[in-house]
């Protein structure tokens, strides 16, 4: 499912030292061109609705435990890796945790979202939300048209006046490290888009020693 190059142990320690020294990895080409357009196509025959709350975001959502599963099998486990995290919101599977002492596939992902973006949608940077945000890593993938970033649609996160801009890539994996004091924003998506679209697969994992990488 991923492309062979990022399975390489050593191109992955590479990776992983990026990461540790910058807290951000873009890989693109992440998937095999086989693998990624299976997930291209499952992607674009999901059912969106769309949710609007103006002074905070707009977009659509979808659900998938088609996608979930291809997800947690390879890609989260391949994130953990570099970013020496463990699965998000743990706490959800106690019971189940306690019981085996491990998640499976399914859960070890059970908080992806799976959003698209077209014109007039975007989401607002939020201070207040952000303090109670523990250390973590978000991840999320594109799949996307080929795209302008003088169009919008950019993922932003800002920490202590840094701003770092992902313009929508298709087959690019981004891994990003925040705390408390990082925000992030998706920029409007302004009318020169015409009738394109992305969607972006999101989700996070837990540090599991914070001490190891340092802020943004």
């Amino acid at each position: 499912m991923i492309n062979k190059i990022y399975l390489d142990p050593t191109v992955q320690s590479q990776i992983r030292k990026v990461f540790q020294k910058s807290k951000v990895a873009r890989i693109d080409n992440f998937l095999n061109n086989k693998e990624y357009n299976k997930i291209k196509k499952l992607a674009n025959k999901l059912k969106f609705s769309h949710t609007k709350i103006p002074d905070k975001y707009s977009f659509s959502v979808a659900n998938s435990k088609e996608m979930q599963t291809l997800f947690a099998k390879e890609i989260t486990p391949f994130i953990q890796n570099i970013a020496k995290a463990k699965p998000g919101h743990i706490e959800i599977k106690k019971s189940l945790s306690r019981r085996s002492g491990l998640l499976d596939a399914q859960d070890r992902l059970s908080n992806l979202d799976i959003k698209k973006f077209s014109h007039r949608d975007y989401t607002l940077l939020h201070d207040e939300e952000k303090s109670k945000v523990p250390k973590r890593v978000e991840f999320f993938f594109f799949i996307s048209p080929d795209w302008n970033p003088l169009h919008g649609g950019n993922k932003v996160y800002v920490k202590k006046g840094r701003s770092l801009i992902f313009p929508p890539k298709a087959n690019s994996l981004v891994i990003v490290e925040i705390d408390s004091k990082t925000n992030s924003f998706l920029q409007y998506i302004n009318h020169k888009v015409k009738k394109k679209s992305f969607i972006i697969i999101e989700g996070n994992s837990i540090l599991t020693n914070p001490k190891i990488l340092t802020s943004l």
